[in-house]
Formats: structure tokens, C-alpha cells, sequence
């Protein structure tokens, strides 16, 4: 038998082994890149929903800072592509909550990062781009260059045109576009059964999505990157070049 917080696994151990003991030092903020292990099963992704918030609120809690500032990287791309199967793995379901808890903590951002993984190597060599978009990140939200774009496209709101389905995105400062130039990629629509087909889609002015619906098709949401690895995804900022963030979508009736 060992002795409790001994294995970096129990509770809490990692946190008294490596955050406390410097907990009372002044920090500008903090950046978090994990969630891996997270998104081994399904239970575990949709818990990450309530430990994400609860990780934070601990921390700040630590350093008595209440607003402390947060950046957390989404999971990046891994495993091999999967064409056949538009929506699949747990990893879009980490992203989901990772993206979500921006929106109910305050000071906290979320950058994505889809565009750089390995599909080859949990821990994708790419720390240079990933850096680059936390330090946008930290300059708009902490060091006063509020104009310097970071969050890459959003979805704002979801709507039914005719047959099809219009998605309006929260555009910082450029245009929705494709970051290869290509038609859009890695669109799919989804029936109440869970089935899910790939969608074509085209970009309606500066910020809208256009979705085609194919006759005699009813689908239930719609979603965009939602793979582990979505390689196909290509929405992007034109100014910026950052990437769109994954997204499900309801569709309204």
C-alpha cells in the first residue's frame, strides 16, 4: 500500500506538489494545456464541464486573486483522420466543454488549436503557434492591446433559410473565410438518431455560413470539426488567420 497523494493520479496531489508551494507569489495570470487523459472516455469528457471551473476557482482561490486571468488551450488534432465518419471520438466533447467553461468563468479564454496537432503524437511539436495565440490572448484581455485579435470565429446565432441553415459568427476583425482557400470543410448535419452526413456549405458575405439541406432530410444539429482529428476543417478568420472553433449547433425547427 502507499501512502494517499502519493501517485500523481490521486486528488489533488499534482496541485500541493507543484502549485501550492509557490501559491503565494504574485502571477500575472495563468495558462492551462491538458485534457488529453480527460477525453479517454465519455464520462470523463462531459465531467470535464464542472472540473474545469472547479480547477480555476481553486487556483484563484490560491493565489487570492479572484479574477486572475486564464488561458486555456482546446485540444489540438490526434489520431488519423476518419473521412467515412463525419462525427466521432470523445476529443470534440473535451473541446465542447473546454470552450463552454469560457463562457460561464469569467477572465477566462479559450484559443484552439486544430490546426496544428499531430495526428501521430498526443504532445504535437508545435509549441510555437500555440504560444503565439495564448500571447494574443494575454495582450488583449491583460497588457491593454484590446484590438489584437485572439478568439478566433464564433458562432452568434443559428437560423433557417428555406431549405438550407445560416449560421451568423462573432468575426473579430476580418472576414469568415477558408484559412486553405478551398470550399468549406468538416461541416456535418446530424438526425435526431445520431446519424451524421457531410454537409456542403459556402460563405455568405463577411460572417455567414451557408449549410445546405438535402431534400427530404431533417437534421437535428449541425456540427462543425467534430472529430479528434478534423482535418478537414477549415474556417478561419481571413485577417487573422486563426482558426474557427468546433461547434454543435441546434437547428431550429
Amino acid at each position: 500500500d502507499r501512502a494517499p497523494g502519493t501517485s500523481p493520479s490521486d486528488p489533488a496531489a499534482m496541485f500541493h506538489g507543484m502549485i501550492a508551494p509557490f501559491a503565494g507569489y504574485g502571477v500575472a495570470g495563468a495558462i492551462w494545456y491538458q485534457g488529453e487523459n480527460n477525453a479517454a472516455s465519455q464520462p470523463r469528457a462531459d465531467e470535464y464541464r464542472a472540473l474545469l471551473p472547479l480547477l480555476v476557482r481553486s487556483w484563484r482561490t490560491a493565489f487570492n486573486r479572484a479574477d486572475m486571468p486564464f488561458g486555456v488551450v482546446s485540444l489540438a488534432a490526434f489520431r488519423q483522420y476518419t473521412p467515412d465518419a463525419p462525427c466521432s471520438g470523445i476529443w470534440p466533447t473535451l473541446r465542447a466543454a473546454q470552450l463552454g467553461t469560457e463562457q460561464v468563468v469569467p477572465n477566462l479564454g479559450t484559443v484552439t488549436t486544430i490546426d496544428v496537432g499531430d495526428a501521430n503524437d498526443i504532445h504535437p511539436r508545435d509549441k510555437r503557434t500555440v504560444g503565439q495565440r495564448l500571447a494574443r490572448w494575454a495582450m488583449a484581455t491583460s497588457y491593454g492591446k484590446p484590438q489584437t485579435p485572439w478568439r478566433g470565429p464564433r458562432v452568434k446565432s443559428v437560423a433557417r433559410s428555406g431549405s438550407a441553415v445560416d449560421i451568423e459568427f462573432d468575426v473579430e476583425g476580418g472576414r469568415l473565410g477558408t484559412r486553405d482557400g478551398k470550399p468549406v470543410g468538416g461541416i456535418a448535419l446530424v438526425d435526431a438518431d445520431g446519424k451524421a452526413t457531410w454537409a456542403a456549405a459556402e460563405v455568405l458575405g463577411s460572417n455567414r455560413l451557408h449549410v445546405a439541406v438535402p431534400a427530404g432530410t431533417k437534421p437535428a444539429f449541425v456540427r462543425y470539426a467534430w472529430q479528434d482529428n478534423p482535418a478537414n476543417a477549415n474556417l478561419a478568420d481571413t485577417a487573422s488567420g486563426l482558426p474557427a472553433h468546433p461547434f454543435e449547433a441546434k437547428v431550429p425547427e
